[in-house]
């Protein structure tokens, strides 16, 4: 219990320090959600069971101007959650940099 007081009082000394722990939750959070949205994440054992056969390397990887299908990819639910995380992180840093540019500018 004594450490508890001890941070409540450290919280309660420097106004500074609430705003960055609201920032931190706040960064953990959306890397929480981020994680959610991109999706279940592929089982390892499944890729250690397949055995590797050599192939023939197909076309299109060589000439991308000859597929002519516009399906969507197939990793689209998985990266949608990486998009959201990195920009709510973005979003984040600039919005700091924003207030601070602020309150920089007031006490000049």
């Amino acid at each position: 219990m004594n450490i508890f007081k001890n941070i409540i009082k450290t919280i309660k000394k420097e106004p500074n320090i609430g705003g960055r722990l609201i920032l931190v939750i706040a960064i953990i959070g959306v890397l929480i959600v981020a994680n959610l949205l991109s999706g279940p994440k592929p089982d390892d054992h499944i890729s250690q069971s397949v055995s590797l056969t050599p192939t023939s390397i197909p076309t299109t990887f060589l000439f991308p101007s000859a597929v002519k299908n516009n399906e969507p990819l197939s990793d689209y639910s998985k990266t949608t959650g990486l998009i959201v995380g990195a920009l709510a992180i973005l979003l984040i840093i600039e919005i700091g940099t924003m207030v601070e540019l602020n309150r920089n500018k007031k006490s000049d």
